[in-house]
C-alpha cells in the first residue's frame, strides 16, 4: 500500500505523503499482472486510464463498431479504470466515470464517498457525491440515507463538507437526505450515480431534510 496526496491526485499527480497526513489517500496494490497479460497506463508516472492486453481478450462488442473502436485499441483494452504502475505492480484508484469536474478540479467521488460512508450516522453504502448543473455552473451535492430520521443533519453536512474540502480542495454546496431505500442501485448493490443525478436534477426526490452549505 502507498499513501499519496489526495489534492495532487485530483490533478493526476502522484505525490507520496505520510499515512497520518490530513490529505493522505491510501491506495492498495492489486499486485503484478498474471503471466501473459500486459497492463499499462496511458500516461506513465501519473494517474491515468488503465489498459490491458491479453490473448484471452475479446476482439470487440457484438454488432457495435462504435463501442469497439472506443474500447478495443491497438494499445490494449481500455478498462474504464484509473490507476498507476509502481515497481511492476498496479494500483487502481477508481472508475473513470467516478471522476467529477467541479470548479476546474477533478474530484474522485468514490474516495470521498468512502470517507463520508465511515460516519456513524450514515447507512453503509448509502451515500453518493454528484455534480449537477445549477445556474451556469456545476454544484457539488451529497445524497445520503441516514440511520435515523432525527439525526443531526447540519452536523453531518458540515462533516461531509470538511471531507470534500480536505480531499478535493473544493466546496460542497449542499446535502440532501432521503428516506431509506431511495437511492437507486445495481443488482450488485452499487449506487447508480447517473440515475441519482437525473432524479436530483428533475426534482424527483422527496427529501427528509436539505442543508445548504454555500451560496
Amino acid at each position: 500500500m502507498v499513501t499519496v496526496d489526495g489534492l495532487a491526485l485530483a490533478g493526476g499527480e502522484l505525490a507520496d505523503v505520510a499515512p497520518d497526513d490530513p490529505v493522505a489517500v491510501p491506495v492498495v496494490s492489486t499486485g503484478p499482472p498474471c503471466r501473459g497479460v500486459t497492463v499499462d497506463v496511458e500516461e506513465p508516472g501519473r494517474l491515468s486510464p488503465i489498459r490491458v492486453s491479453s490473448p484471452s481478450l475479446a476482439s470487440g462488442y457484438f454488432a457495435d463498431e462504435k463501442r469497439t473502436r472506443a474500447t478495443f485499441t491497438p494499445d490494449g483494452l481500455r478498462t474504464g479504470d484509473l490507476g498507476f504502475l509502481r515497481d511492476g505492480e498496479l494500483y487502481v484508484v477508481g472508475r473513470g466515470d467516478d471522476v467529477l469536474t467541479v470548479a476546474g478540479r477533478n474530484v474522485h467521488a468514490h474516495e470521498i464517498e468512502a470517507r463520508i460512508d465511515d460516519h456513524p450516522a450514515v447507512r453503509k453504502g448509502c451515500v453518493v457525491l454528484l455534480d449537477v448543473p445549477a445556474d451556469g455552473y456545476r454544484e457539488l451535492v451529497v445524497l445520503a440515507e441516514l440511520r435515523r430520521r432525527d439525526a443531526d443533519h447540519r452536523a453531518f453536512a458540515e462533516q461531509a463538507a470538511r471531507v470534500v474540502l480536505t480531499r478535493a480542495g473544493v466546496t460542497l454546496d449542499r446535502c440532501v437526505f432521503v428516506p431509506k431505500g431511495t437511492l437507486p442501485k445495481t443488482p450488485s448493490g452499487k449506487i447508480q450515480r447517473f440515475r441519482c443525478r437525473q432524479l436530483l436534477h428533475q426534482h424527483a426526490l422527496e427529501p427528509l431534510a436539505h442543508v445548504v452549505l454555500s451560496g
